[in-house]
């Protein structure tokens, strides 16, 4: 079972600053989670479609789901 962090209205480097925090902490890409980074979607003329950028982070083990979503709550 898997389940999935979601973070919203977020930069490209921050999505990275994340994502940098569960390697060092020792968790392994593809293996302990998986990520990806959605960049804020702009119509013609540069006005947001409503679509804010977000980055997913979906965990294989419950447990650090929890503990990361407690860790980045705002």
């Amino acid at each position: 079972m898997s389940d999935i962090i979601v973070l919203s209205n977020i930069s490209a480097q921050q999505a990275l600053d994340y994502k940098k925090q569960l390697d060092t902490d020792g968790l392994k890409l593809d293996q302990d989670y998986f990520w990806s980074y959605r960049p804020v979607k702009y119509n013609d003329w540069g006005m947001s479609n409503g679509e804010h950028s977000r980055v997913e982070f979906e965990f294989r083990e419950d447990m650090l789901a929890s503990f990361y979503r407690l860790k980045w709550a705002k």
